[in-house]
């Protein structure tokens, strides 16, 4: 596995191409069965890859060195994902039919309870890395993303930690989750929130209303600050 990391790289344009040549033969020999297979391909092929790599190299928790050249759990994950971020449709299919998102995340390697409800434009970057009770309802726009790369001196990083919502909760549209956020006693996060990495039940507003708040609240902060150095 780590010895051809390069391959993931190109998950995304073979997976493409695999389905190109299903329809194509689907079309010659007018098998609508193997047009089925085609595209069902789009989804088997990069989840298989998927629970495979899972299986002997696991994303590792906490912050790693992203090394370059070097084979990277995550960085391999994120790539084989990356036709779903290229091609969002894909798996709003998906939310035609209910609970079958929910499905597809715990094929994944996700958890995920009974009776969540995800909008059609919720996007999720890491769907092995997303955990949510039941009774649950993801606005629209939402992004769970359970990650972040950060740079520390001349060293890249990634810090990976999984996106906790607790059963009972409604996720406003627009908001962010980043790696390690967790939703666990509020009920409602209100919408264009922002939480901070790691946070438990804390977010920012991303409104216009929420940020000229938040930019009053910095100007009188402060301005009693320099009243006080004075």
């Amino acid at each position: 596995m780590r010895k051809f990391h390069w391959i993931h790289e190109f998950v995304a344009p073979l997976t493409v191409v695999l389905f190109g040549l299903g329809i194509f033969f689907a079309w010659q020999i007018q098998s609508f069965s193997l047009g089925i297979v085609a595209f069902l391909s789009l989804y088997a092929f990069p989840l298989v890859l998927h629970r495979i790599q899972m299986f002997f190299t696991p994303i590792p928790l906490g912050a790693t060195p992203i090394s370059k050249g070097a084979f990277h759990p995550w960085l391999a994950s994120h790539r084989i994902q990356k036709i779903y971020m290229l091609f969002p449709f894909l798996e709003a299919f998906l939310m035609l039919v209910p609970g079958l998102f929910s499905l597809w995340l715990r094929l994944w390697g996700s958890k995920v309870g009974e009776n969540v409800y995800f909008a059609p434009s919720v996007r999720i970057h890491d769907r092995s890395l997303v955990h949510i009770g039941d009774n649950v309802i993801v606005g629209d726009e939402t992004k769970l993303v359970s990650h972040i790369v950060t740079r520390v001196g001349a060293s890249t990083r990634v810090i990976c930690d999984p996106v906790v919502i607790h059963s009972h909760k409604l996720i406003g549209g627009y908001s962010i989750l980043p790696a390690g956020a967790k939703i666990k006693d509020i009920k409602f996060l209100p919408s264009h929130s922002l939480c901070p990495v790691g946070s438990v039940d804390q977010y920012f507003s991303l409104s216009k209303f929420g940020m000229e708040k938040l930019q009053l609240q910095e100007t009188v902060s402060f301005e009693q600050k320099s009243k006080i150095s004075v």
